[in-house]
Formats: C-alpha cells, sequence, structure tokens
C-alpha cells in the first residue's frame, strides 16, 4: 500500500505509481488504459474536492482477483460515498453541457466492474474492480 499525501507535487508523482504499475502487469492496452483512467479521476478528485471536506491522504492498494486488478483507495476526511454521486448533466446532451468537469465518476463507473464505497471508523475506504 502507498500512501500519498495530497498536495500537487505528491499528485503529479503519484501518476507515477500507477504508470509503473500498469507497465509491469498489463499487456492489454485497453486494461492499462482503464486502470490509469480510474485511478487518476478518483485522485484528482480527492486532490480537487476532498481537500475540502478535510482529506489530507489516501492509500492506495493494487491487487489481483483473477485477471482483475482491484484498486483500494483508503483516505480520511469526512463521510462520501463517490458511489452514489450522480451529476444531474449526464441526462443532457453531450454538446449544450458547457460546465467542465464532472464526467470523472461517470467514467469511473462505466470503466470497472465494480465501484463500492464504504465508511470504517474515520476513514474512507473505495474499491474498484477493473
Amino acid at each position: 500500500m502507498v500512501e500519498i499525501d495530497l498536495t500537487k507535487t505528491n499528485l503529479k508523482n503519484s501518476l507515477k505509481i500507477v504508470e509503473e504499475f500498469c507497465g509491469e502487469n498489463f499487456k492489454s492496452e485497453e486494461k492499462k488504459f482503464k486502470v490509469k483512467l480510474i485511478f487518476e479521476e478518483i485522485i484528482t478528485n480527492m486532490y480537487k474536492h476532498g481537500k475540502k471536506q478535510g482529506t489530507t491522504f489516501v492509500k492506495v492498494d493494487f491487487q489481483f482477483e483473477g485477471e482483475d486488478a482491484v484498486l483500494t483507495f483508503v483516505y480520511n476526511g469526512e463521510h462520501f460515498d463517490p458511489t452514489s454521486y450522480r451529476d444531474k448533466r449526464m441526462d443532457e446532451p453531450f454538446n449544450l453541457n458547457k460546465k467542465e468537469g464532472g464526467l470523472g465518476l461517470f467514467l469511473v463507473k462505466q470503466f470497472s466492474k465494480e465501484f463500492t464505497y464504504e465508511r470504517e471508523g474515520d476513514l474512507n475506504r473505495l474499491n474498484v474492480k477493473v
């Protein structure tokens, strides 16, 4: 498990972690793309939004269940269940949606086999199976 402090420098360095993991473990470019996108979206959301809710760190673990990669994110901060978040703009035609952002969690849900959340004491846990 790797711990990442949510600073801009560490955010950039954390992208190297997922790049290395994917390079060492996947031949499929599609799988690499999905795992990297999911990692980047979740870490970026924590940096942009979680910091406002008291999140200062995230611990990330990469495991395998057969052919599936399982990414686990354990982080502090207020209770927030991203698996139940729904941006109303998802119902709008894409070309009319002018506001930046809002598609990250939608893409995570689309590219994952499982996307679960639980609160454990004062920590949040996200599990994403790809």
